[in-house]
């Protein structure tokens, strides 16, 4: 989790709304939260908490959340969270809102979550409780391992085995893996289900002898020798009545074919007299049908042009009405239009009458104008005169005061230096002292060795030189103790073969005639082994293996005391050499400061004398500085007031010339005017008026003119147009009128010829409703059938020409054959009862096969299955999976405790999980945690919550791991204080960020990167940011 931006209002003492961008915090990788005690530096992870889990460290749920926690100078509450998480970097929002009723009480709270769109800046809420699912953490785990709020810092050491195995399962899920009693006994009871469900089967289907299938096999082959000879049979009694049968069916088709062929002779002559009557109508229609269409059509065609005709004599006389009104309308208009011009003449001439008004109006007004600005500008030019007088005296007492500002320079200068020289003094003094510790640190760094060189096993190795170096040293320590591992192993081999031989003596010893023997379970012994009795040999070996591995514990603990010593040792020459270097740079930088202010030339003066004058020359210049600024603003004034004045004479300027144009203007218009339109428009009020009714009624005539007149032309050409259509369709009727004559003529003609007697006959024969394909089609299929039995009547004469039909012999084949297919029929009835008891009497042996079979497997897995039970009952097994990883997080932890503590103490676990310290001072002992000082419980709570944040964000896969911290340090002495410190500022070369919170003076001068959280009387607790 790698927070980015947190807003808060309303929450304990944030009355109005803080914003924090993490974003510029972490950059720097290590960032710290500072300010007083109350200012609400804690707040701010209650705030982390409330967001993500609703829950606060200090206020317990029944306790009243939005009582307790919300401002009450506060009307609206807000917490809003954002964070990135998980390999892919996404990002998610929580937000929790609240507000107040009328009567001024706490709303309840709304909470939110959303996450991110992938490449976008849209939010998509999510159904989220809390954000377990995102961390994959519960809140108190969230509060051992990413944010721990103040006083929570030890939690982790001092949990119960219990608990502590619950959180080491919620932070490496695979350990419920290891967790399978409860699959084993669901797989004992679901295997024990299936094990008495097979035994009741195998009741059921009964023994395997029962279950022969010999008798049934022979009596099948029997029934298939019987079943093969009636199908013989059967085929001979089937081709006999097959013939019969043939003879019976040709004997039918004779005499139905005769019966049809006697009817269709009764009905010829009827469709010898259809066929005439369809030639005669065919003959009608290709003579006539083409000249009756001809003689209809123009017909038709005469009677339309005569209703053309009529209708174009109406529309005639129509036109004639229309155009004569038309001609009244157009002269009326024409006689309105002879007004025109006197009308025009009106509008011009009160256009003048009006515009002369005008004129004479605006030249009054811009003469009072005149008047006015003239009156103003001699008022201005006073004021200025005014204005010039007051600069004049401001100069002159500016002048009489001393700048000064050369002097402040050089007082300013030697005041720095002064300040720099007594700060480089206190350095030299700082570093010096901090040079006598690390020679002091040495020392006692030296002194251990000196112990360990004392030990007892150390001193009695041979040829070891005291003057050698530690690395040396340690080389030949380590060598001891390589030896010494090399014997204590040679005498477990020993222990391993001479163990074999005691239990081969102990077996062969407690061998008795007819008792089973406990490896091959034989009850005679007719050869036994004689073995020797080595039991007091291995105790002599396992005692000397004991003094040995206590040699070899005590060698490691003497190893990891010069080990620890030869780190501090090089990282204290490191530390020398570069306090040697810096004090020998101050010293240089003091000495140099020290000349400065030998050599300046207010080198007589006090530190008090140079601030008494300094004091004078402010108070002097904020004088000269109140004079030019009063000086100025009047200049700024006077040049504002020239301007002013300049400007009106500008602008008088302009309105006289503007005046003497409208006078022009006035006098034109009188000149081109009538003298008699003054009495003339004297009555109109509202000259405007009077002209837009003149205009209306000047465009309204003009419309009504040229309307009229495009009306009375397309009457004329519509009269024209009617005069030549009627003549044309007069001449047309007569054309048509002849040319139905002669078609008339033409067809009585062709009756005569063709002997028909009139054009209505004609007429009713074409209009008969035949069908003459239809007709046709049904005469050639008489005939045709007709030939059809004719043909098959002789077919089956000579067909039955060899045998004739006989209706007993028929009836015995048929009968013969029915009786030696029920015969077929009866024994493949048989046949098919005989294979169904055979195949089930197979299917059943063979699943009692395979039931038998199943039901010893089943047994084997029940005993398997009940050892398994007994292995992992209770979690046993995941508590020694939990105790595995606890001991890697140890490890973890004490990489950095044991370098935190100088490497004198170690954590170890023993084998119920309690946390011990292994003391390397007091030769390895191992003593409770819960004897550790203060500081070094806060030193081992780092290392352990520090290795736990590694798991976290190892889970994540988050590529940067975060670490909040709230803790004031004040339990640390100066020296434990900077060993943390320099550990948070190496987490840093390892990607991580760490916030701290806390109110040690000496954390807030070394974190660069910081907020500072001050209490404000009106607006609460105020975030500064510091970089």
């Amino acid at each position: 989790m790698l927070p980015i931006r947190l807003t808060i209002q309303g929450l304990y003492s944030y009355k109005t709304r803080q914003e924090i961008d993490f974003s510029e915090l972490t950059h720097q990788h290590l960032f710290g939260i500072f300010g007083a005690v109350g200012s609400g530096k804690s707040s701010i992870l209650d705030a982390i908490t409330f967001a993500l889990y609703g829950q606060i460290e200090r206020i317990n749920k029944t306790d009243g959340l939005a009582e307790n926690i919300f401002n009450q100078a506060s009307t609206d509450f807000l917490v809003d969270f954002e964070f990135e998480s998980g390999p892919e970097k996404n990002r998610y929002r929580f937000t929790v809102k609240n507000g107040r009723t009328k009567k001024g009480d706490p709303k309840t709270f709304e909470r939110s979550s959303y996450k991110q769109q992938a490449g976008s800046e849209i939010w998509e809420p999510m159904d989220l409780p809390n954000s377990s699912s995102v961390f994959g953490l519960t809140y108190e785990n969230f509060r051992r391992t990413i944010i721990i709020p103040q006083g929570q810092f030890s939690d982790f050491l001092q949990l119960t085995g219990g608990e502590r195995t619950k959180m080491m399962l919620e932070l490496f899920p695979r350990l419920a893996e290891f967790d399978v009693s409860g699959k084993v006994m669901a797989l004992q009871t679901e295997t024990k289900t299936r094990f008495d469900e097979v035994h009741g089967r195998l009741l059921e289907t009964g023994s395997i002898e029962n279950l022969d299938p010999t008798a049934l096999e022979e009596k099948l082959v029997e029934l298939d020798t019987q079943l093969k000879t009636a199908k013989e049979q059967s085929q001979l009694a089937e081709s006999e009545f097959r013939v019969w049968e043939e003879l019976r069916l040709n004997e039918e088709k004779k005499q139905k074919a005769t019966l049809e062929l006697n009817q269709l002779e009764l009905q010829k002559e009827s469709f010898e007299s259809k066929k005439q009557d369809l030639q005669q109508h065919e003959s009608i229609v290709r003579t006539f049908a083409a000249d009756l269409r001809i003689l209809d059509q123009s017909r038709l065609e005469l009677n339309a042009a005569r209703s053309e005709k009529e209708k174009s004599v109406q529309t005639l006389q129509e036109s004639q009405i229309h155009h004569d009104q038309i001609q009244g309308q157009y002269e009326t208009a024409k006689n309105e239009a002879v007004q025109i011009p006197v009308w025009e003449e009106d509008v011009r001439g009160l256009l003048r009458f009006s515009e002369m008004k005008a004129l004479q109006k605006r030249t009054n007004e811009q003469k009072e104008s005149i008047q006015k600005l003239t009156d103003k500008l001699e008022g201005d030019k006073q004021q200025k005169s005014s204005f010039q007088e007051k600069i004049t005296a401001g100069r002159t007492k500016s002048d009489s005061l001393a700048d000064g500002s050369d002097e402040r320079a050089r007082l300013v200068e030697f005041a720095q230096i002064q300040k720099d020289t007594d700060r480089l003094k206190g350095d030299l003094e700082v570093h010096e002292k901090k040079k006598a510790e690390i020679l002091q640190a040495l020392d006692e760094a030296k002194a251990r060795k000196d112990t360990v060189l004392q030990h007892a096993l150390i001193s009695r190795i041979p040829n070891l030189d005291p003057e050698l170096k530690i690395a040396a040293l340690i080389d030949v320590v380590r060598e001891e103790s390589d030896r010494l591992r090399s014997g204590a192993e040679s005498i477990r081999r020993q222990q391993v073969e001479d163990g074999s031989k005691q239990k081969l003596f102990d077996f062969a010893s407690g061998l008795t005639e007819g008792d089973a023997c406990p490896l091959c379970g034989s009850v005679h012994h007719p050869n036994i082994v004689s073995a020797e009795d080595l039991s007091q040999h291995l105790n002599t070996l396992n005692g000397k293996l004991s003094i040995i591995e206590k040699e070899v514990s005590e060698l490691e603990i003497q190893l990891r005391i010069l080990e620890g010593v030869k780190t501090e040792a090089g990282l204290l020459m490191k530390e020398l050499t570069a306090k040697t270097t810096e004090i020998q740079s101050v010293q240089e930088q003091w000495e140099r400061s020290r000349e400065r202010l030998g050599g300046h030339s207010l080198a007589g003066l006090s530190p008090e004398q140079v601030q008494s004058r300094l004091n004078e020359i402010e108070v002097q210049q904020k004088e000269m500085a109140g004079i030019r600024e009063t000086l100025r603003k009047q200049e700024t004034d006077l040049a504002t007031l020239d301007k002013q004045i300049q400007n009106q004479e500008r602008e008088r300027q302009e309105l006289q010339l503007a005046l003497s144009k409208l006078e022009g203007q006035l006098a034109e218009l009188s000149r081109q005017g009538n003298p008699d339109d003054e009495i003339r428009f004297a009555s109109v009020a509202q000259p405007e008026v009077r002209i837009r009714e003149i205009e209306n009624q000047i465009v309204l005539a003009k419309q009504t003119l040229e309307k009229v007149e495009i009306a009375w032309q397309q009457a004329v050409n519509q009269l024209t147009d009617s005069k030549a259509k009627a003549s044309l369709l007069s001449k047309q009727v007569e054309e048509k009128e002849k040319m139905v004559a002669i078609n008339e003529q033409e067809f009585v003609s062709k009756l005569t010829v063709n002997q028909q007697k009139s054009e209505a006959e004609v007429r009713a024969e074409i209009s008969r409703n035949l069908n003459v394909d239809s007709v046709r089609k049904e005469i050639d299929a008489f005939f045709e059938q007709l030939q059809q039995l004719r043909t098959v009547l002789d077919t089956l004469e000579k067909q039955g020409s060899g045998k004739s039909f006989d209706a007993g012999l028929h009836e015995a084949a048929r009968t013969n054959l029915e009786t030696v297919r029920t015969q077929v029929s009866q024994l493949e009835q048989d046949r098919a009862v005989t294979q169904k008891e055979l195949e089930t009497i197979r299917s059943q042996r063979e699943k009692a096969v395979e039931l038998l079979d199943l039901k010893e497997k089943l047994e084997i897995r029940l005993a398997n299955l009940k050892v398994l039970f007994n292995l992992f009952y209770g979690s046993k097994f995941v508590n020694y999976a939990s105790s595995v990883y606890l001991r890697n997080v140890v490890e973890v932890a004490n990489q950095r405790f044991f370098r935190l503590t100088k490497q004198k103490l170690r954590l170890v676990l023993d084998e119920d999980n309690t946390f011990y310290v292994q003391d390397f001072l007091n030769n390895g002992h191992q003593r409770l945690a819960k004897t550790l000082s203060g500081g070094q419980i806060f030193q081992a709570s780092l290392s352990l919550a520090l290795a736990l944040s590694d798991i976290v964000n190892s889970k994540n896969k988050s590529e940067r791991n975060f670490f909040f911290l709230d803790e004031g340090f004040g339990t640390l002495d100066k020296e434990s204080l900077s060993l943390v410190f320099e550990t948070l500022r190496q987490l840093r070369t390892e990607n991580r960020i760490v916030g701290v919170i806390s109110h040690v003076e000496e954390m807030q001068s070394e974190i660069d990167a910081c907020l500072r959280i001050r209490m404000d009387e009106e607006r609460g607790s105020v975030i500064e940011r510091r970089f």
